[in-house]
């Protein structure tokens, strides 16, 4: 994304991809990177390539964090952030997942 335009996001934000493999996965990675100032989420998962697993029946693995982001994020469900907040949150502790924050902690 450029950077003009990720100095305009004022909402947390959410970035999924697949592994290395995934021709996403270093533009998310500098993204998430660059973005100051707001909450914000990078979660991949190994053995994905790019949008993967959109393409399974219900969303496969992704489905569980977009679902569990938006119920934290749009309808207030303060106990879906634990699938993101802390060393030990939900995904973390998921086989294959990696989850890289900044100030969701500071999240309800």
């Amino acid at each position: 994304m450029q950077q003009s335009r990720l100095a305009r996001l004022h909402a947390p934000t959410l970035w999924l991809s697949g592994d290395p493999s995934d021709i996403a996965h270093k533009n998310a990675q500098a993204d998430f990177a660059a973005v100051a100032g707001l909450p914000a989420a990078w979660v991949w998962h190994e053995g994905t390539g790019h949008a993967e697993h959109y393409r399974k029946v219900h969303g496969g693995e992704f489905v569980e964090p977009v679902v569990s982001w938006l119920d934290w994020q749009l309808k207030g469900v303060r106990s879906q952030g634990a699938m993101f907040k802390s060393a030990d949150c939900g995904l973390c502790t998921q086989s294959g997942w990696h989850v890289s924050t900044k100030a969701l902690d500071d999240q309800p």
